[in-house]
C-alpha cells in the first residue's frame, strides 16, 4: 500500500479546494451548524441514542469516532489506532532504509489525527474491507456503511436495517437518519464538494435494533424528533407536489430536476427543503431562466444538507 504523508494529505486537500471553487483554507465545511453555535462536550455526552451507537466528537479524535460509530459498537481507540500508525512508519522506514526515530510520523500528529492509511488499515484488521469510490459517488445495494473525510474531520454513514441509514457525525449532538435516496444525494453532494468516500463492506457486527422492529422505529422517530426544522404551511404542500413525476409544479415555477423529484417522493423531509429553495428562488428572481432555476434549487439543497 503506498504511504501518504501528512503533508501530501494537505496538498490533496489543497487541490481538492481548487478544483471545486472552495479557497477557503480552514473553514468549518459541513460541521453541523449546532456544532458551531455550541461545541459538542463527547467526554461528558451519552453513546447512546435510542439503541444508537454514537461517539460526540473529542480533541481531534474524529477517525477514532467515526470507526466506533460505523461498527456502532467501542471497538477502536486512539492506543491501538497509533499502533497501526506507528507500523506503517516502521515500514516505511524500512522502504527508506532509515531509522525510525530519524523521522516524524507521517500517519499520526501529537493531538490525534490520524491518515487515511491508519484507517484503512484499522478496517482490514477488524475484518472489513474499504474502498474508496472512484470519479462519482455512486453506491451499491449491498453496501452497509461509508466514511467520509474532507481536510482534517471524518464520519460515518451507517445503514441499519434495509432501509435506514444514519448520518453519525461526531460533531452532532444526534444521529439523523436518511432514506436511500436521501443517502445517494448526500454521498454525490460531499463528493462534490470536495469529500473523499470510502465504502466499508463485510461482515458488520450484528445490531439489535435489527432484531427489534418496534426499537427501530423508535429510534427513527427520535432522529426526526431531534433533528427535524419547524413545520411551515409549505411542508404538507411540498410533499404532496412531489408525489409524482413532474419536471415543474407549474409553468411559471422553477423547474425542478428530476432526480431529485423522484427522490423528493419518497422523503418528505427533502421534499420540503425543496419546496424552500423554491420559495427564496421565487422571492429573489422571478423571472430567472430554468437552468438558473435548477442551479439555485441545486445550491440550496447543498446547503440544507451538507
Amino acid at each position: 500500500m503506498p504511504i501518504a504523508s501528512m503533508k501530501e494529505l494537505k496538498e490533496r486537500e489543497e487541490l481538492k479546494d481548487k478544483m471545486t471553487g472552495d479557497h477557503h483554507a480552514g473553514d468549518d465545511g459541513d460541521v453541523p451548524k449546532e456544532a458551531l453555535e455550541m461545541p459538542v462536550d463527547g467526554e461528558r455526552l451519552p453513546t447512546d441514542f435510542h439503541g444508537i451507537y454514537h461517539e460526540k466528537q473529542i480533541g481531534a479524535l474524529c477517525a477514532v469516532h467515526a470507526l466506533n460509530n460505523l461498527v456502532q459498537a467501542r471497538w477502536f481507540d486512539e492506543v491501538g489506532l497509533a499502533e497501526v500508525a506507528r507500523d506503517l512508519d516502521r515500514r516505511e522506514a524500512a522502504l527508506l532504509s532509515s531509522p525510525v526515530a530519524d523521522h516524524e510520523s507521517q500517519n499520526v500528529r501529537g493531538d490525534g489525527f490520524f491518515s487515511v492509511q491508519v484507517i484503512l488499515q484499522a478496517l482490514q484488521r477488524a475484518g472489513l474491507a474499504c474502498g474508496q469510490l472512484g470519479s462519482t459517488a455512486n453506491r451499491e445495494r449491498g453496501d452497509a456503511g461509508y466514511i467520509l473525510n474532507r481536510r482534517e474531520h471524518w464520519f460515518a454513514l451507517r445503514r441499519i436495517g434495509d432501509r435506514h441509514w444514519f448520518d453519525l457525525n461526531s460533531m452532532a449532538k444526534t444521529p439523523q437518519e436518511m432514506s436511500p435516496a436521501h443517502v445517494d444525494l448526500f454521498l454525490q453532494a460531499h463528493f462534490e464538494k470536495g469529500y473523499s468516500v470510502f465504502a466499508v463492506r463485510g461482515a458488520f457486527p450484528s445490531h439489535r435494533l435489527e432484531r427489534d422492529a418496534g426499537a427501530l422505529a423508535a429510534a427513527v422517530a427520535a432522529c426526526a424528533s431531534s433533528g427535524a426544522a419547524p413545520a411551515s404551511s409549505s411542508t404538507k404542500p411540498a410533499t404532496q407536489a412531489f408525489s409524482g413525476a413532474g419536471r415543474a409544479l407549474a409553468p411559471s415555477e422553477p423547474e425542478v430536476d428530476p432526480a431529485l423529484a423522484a427522490a423528493a417522493a419518497a422523503d418528505p423531509e427533502l421534499a420540503a427543503a425543496i419546496a424552500a429553495s423554491m420559495d427564496d428562488v421565487r422571492a429573489k428572481k422571478a423571472k430567472t431562466s430554468a437552468a438558473d432555476d435548477r442551479d439555485a434549487i441545486r445550491a440550496a439543497r447543498l446547503a440544507r444538507f451538507g
